[in-house]
């Protein structure tokens, strides 16, 4: 059953993915807002009818956010601007 949107499950398969198939998608979040937009999907288990298992990984600041995203923990979500900025100079404002 579709959802509407961005979060309908046949937008979201991957082409040529096997309905039985799962397909895990690591999150970074802060405990904030922004992360009820993926929290509210996954509590009513549309992610489930996508095909997809979503991990959401917690961060208590957007720096650690980015020095794990380097190590492949996680591929998708949300921090603000200055842990991007400043992560490439690898350490943060002095």
């Amino acid at each position: 059953m579709g959802r509407g949107g961005w979060f309908d499950s046949k937008w979201l398969r991957a082409p040529g993915l096997a309905v039985s198939q799962t397909v895990t998608l690591k999150t970074s979040w802060q405990p904030e807002h922004s992360t009820f937009i993926i929290w509210d999907p996954i509590q009513k288990g549309w992610d489930k009818e996508a095909g997809l298992k979503i991990d959401m990984i917690y961060f208590d600041s957007g720096m650690a956010q980015m020095e794990a995203l380097a190590a492949k923990q996680w591929v998708a979500g949300a921090t603000g601007s200055v842990p991007c900025l400043w992560a490439p100079c690898g350490s943060g404002p002095t």
